[in-house]
Formats: C-alpha cells, structure tokens, sequence
C-alpha cells in the first residue's frame, strides 16, 4: 500500500496553503539568485586587489633578486679590481726604484765624463767615447722609463676611476 499523505483542509478555499516560489509572483527567487551573484561578484572583487598586490610582490621580488646579483657581480668586479690596482702600483714603485738606479748611473757617469773632458789625454779618449755612448744609452732608458711610468699611472687611474664607480654603485 502506497503512503498518503495527510491533507490539510482549507476551508472551502481552492488555493493551496503552501505555493510553490516558482508559482509566486513577488520575484522572491530572482532576487534570492541576483543578492547570491552580486555576493560572488563581491567576494571576485575583494580577491581582485589580492591578486594584484600577489603580482607587484612577485615583480618586486624578481627585481630585488636582479639588485642582489647586480651587487655580487659589483662587488667581485671591485675585488678584482682592487687586486689590478694593487699589482699597477707594485710595478710602479718598481720600476720608479729602476729609474732612480739608472738616473744614479747617469750621473755618476756624467760626472766621469766632464772630469775626462778637463783632463784630455789619448788613453782617456777611449774611455770618453765608452762612457758617452753608456750616457746616451742610459738617456734612451730613462725616458723609456718616463713614459713607461706614465702608462702606468694612466692604467693606475683608470682602474682606480672603475674602483669608486663600482664603489659608488654600492652605495
């Protein structure tokens, strides 16, 4: 036997007590349906800045991250150069102690070549002429060494000018 429902009387009334919302005319289940969509649309809207602001941290990060390797790269160039800069003014004060032995030579040289000149006689003739080309030879070198050492202190300032950009870029 099948269940039944009880029925409800109502009086002689043909409507029934409980209509379907889809029988009603009010519109209560499109509004029901619009308040959830614009709740939805609400809820989209409020994640929307969330996902944006997910986005500038992800650009920040990356270009934090370009700032960090753009730092240790900087930072090893300066190292290097440091070393560079170190190995210029060795060489430099090298070849500064060369050009004060060749510069002593020449003198004292000099000095023997004057003091034969005063005293001529044909023994002398001999170590004259030794002694002057020894003066002209030392003359070639040292201004070989002059421009040797101002090379240097050209490639000396240039690598110490890269040094305080790179130090300034730290900054």
């Amino acid at each position: 036997m099948a269940q039944e429902f009880p029925v409800v009387p109502n009086g002689g009334n043909d409507e029934k007590i409980f209509p379907f919302p889809e029988q009603q005319d009010d519109g209560k289940a499109e509004k029901a349906k619009d308040g959830i969509r614009r709740l939805s649309e609400a809820r989209l809207s409020a994640d929307a800045p969330l996902a944006r602001l997910k986005g500038y941290i992800e650009v920040l990060k990356s270009r934090i991250r370009a700032v960090i390797d753009s730092e240790k790269l900087i930072r090893v160039e300066r190292a290097r150069l440091s070393i560079k800069l170190n190995e210029l003014k060795k060489r430099h004060l090298e070849l500064q102690r060369l050009r004060l032995k060749k510069n002593s030579e020449h003198l004292e040289i000099s000095g023997k070549i004057r003091a034969l000149k005063n005293g001529s006689d044909a023994q002398n003739g001999d170590e004259l002429s030794r002694l002057e080309s020894r003066l002209k030879e030392l003359e070639d070198d040292l201004s070989a060494f002059s421009e040797t050492l101002t090379m240097h202190r050209r490639d000396r300032d240039r690598v110490f000018e890269k040094l305080a950009e790179s130090n300034q870029r730290l900054q």
